[in-house]
This record gives C-alpha cells, structure tokens and sequence, in this order.
C-alpha cells in the first residue's frame, strides 16, 4: 500500500470518527430547564391547584382503622367517613431533554395533607389532623410507542406538629415503590419502606432508589406513601397519604 493511498486512509477514518463524536454529542438537547420552586412558592401554587401539564400524577389522604395496611393500591378499612382529610399538590416540569425523537421531561411533586383550615376546627373533633404529612417527589417520564415509562429518582418525607393536645403519634412509615414492567419487558417489583418510631418532626426523609422505569400506561405504577399511626384523644387510626404516576 503506497504512502499516500494510506494517508487517504487515515483522513477518512480521522473524519469518520470525527463525525461520529459530533453526532453523539449533539445527540442529546435540552430544550427547557427550570430551577425548582421554594418549597413557600410550591405550596402557594398548591394551594392555587396550580399544576404543569405532562405528568399523570394523583395524590390521596385518608384515615384508616387500624387494620393491617398493604401497599400496591390494596388499603385498609376506611374509619369513620366524617374524619375527611383535605388534600393539596402542585407538579412543576424541571426539565425535558431531546434524544433524536426521545424526549425525557422531568418533574417535581408537593403533595400536602390539609395545610390550611386547621384552626377552625374543633380540637377533641380533629382527629388525625393535628399533624400534617407532606411527599416531595421527584419524577423522570418519557414516552416511547405510545408507552409512558416513568420512574422516582428521589422522595422525601416530613411530620409537621400541629398541635399536641391529646395526640400521640406510635409510628410512621415511608415507602417508595415501583411496580411494573421495565422497557425491556423485566418485571418490577420493588419497594422501600422504613419506620419510624416515631418520626422526628419538621425532618425530612429521604429516598432515592435506583430501580429502572416502569411502563405506568398499564396497571404499572411508581410512587411513595406515607402512613402513620396515631391516637387522638381517644380514636386512633392511621393516617395514609400517597403519591403515585400510573
């Protein structure tokens, strides 16, 4: 092989390999990025039922009896039907990021347990509302053949006291979970519960699994729940909330 046709060779893989490095570096766009709210300006927009558009999100409360509790969408029976507990949750879009024709948006979720109201209501009536339980959670979604997959990348906890006439709070639970099919057809089944007995108020407590996407456009699902167990004055039950994109 002459000296030159090997040179020739050697430009063309050089600008091969160029090409290639360029085309994966432009691979991935970002389109839209946003820094978080405050935590007061997330809560403002809860408040307001202010929500981004894009993630399939819903939140819940209730107080249950004391029966055992399962998880993945089974509950326990209801307690008395007049112990209602108002919910409130905003959705703010972070991010979304362009893949050739992927594109991968990520969220945050507040989702608080009746902020509001608490001083007008009767002390020895309240029962289950003298504390309040906030979820932050923290989603990746995308979309591909028409299937949504999404996945927690982080979840974070937190007991506030509102007021500690008659109530004794036994214990607290917080559990992440995923439950599906991953892209690749593998099943999910994971979660991450931890107890608390009982939690420390106003600290925040933190997940961050790693476990893959979940194909949340079946019967999958991915989310966090928080139950606790308490007595107030002389009822007791278990206060559950929960955060899920299914």
């Amino acid at each position: 092989m002459s000296k030159s046709l090997l040179s020739l060779l050697t430009v063309l893989l050089c600008m091969m390999l160029i090409s290639v490095v360029s085309a994966n570096s432009l691979e991935a766009e970002v389109v839209f990025e946003a820094d978080m709210n405050s935590e007061t300006e997330l809560l403002e927009d809860a408040l307001a039922g202010k929500r981004d558009t894009g993630l399939d999100v819903s939140y819940s409360a209730e107080i249950l009896d004391n029966e055992d509790v399962n998880i993945s969408g089974k509950e326990g029976k209801k307690a008395n039907s007049s112990q209602k507990i108002n919910t409130y949750y905003t959705v703010q879009k972070l991010k979304e990021v362009r893949e050739g024709d992927n594109v991968t948006e990520s969220y945050v979720v507040l989702a608080v347990s009746d902020p509001t109201g608490y001083d007008d209501r009767d002390r020895d009536q309240n029962n289950g509302l003298n504390f309040r339980q906030t979820i932050w959670a923290w989603y990746d979604v995308y979309t591909h053949d028409f299937i949504t997959y999404a996945k927690g990348t982080r979840y974070e906890a937190r007991w506030d006291l509102l007021d500690s006439n008659r109530l004794t709070i036994k214990n607290g639970t917080f559990r992440a979970v995923a439950d599906g099919f991953s892209p690749n057809n593998d099943r999910i089944e994971e979660e991450s519960p931890s107890t608390y007995y009982p939690p420390d108020w106003g600290i925040r407590y933190v997940k961050t699994p790693k476990w893959d996407y979940v194909n949340v456009s079946g019967e999958g699902w991915v989310g966090a729940e928080i139950i606790t167990d308490y007595q107030a004055g002389s009822s007791s039950g278990k206060l559950r909330s929960v955060v899920q994109v299914n």
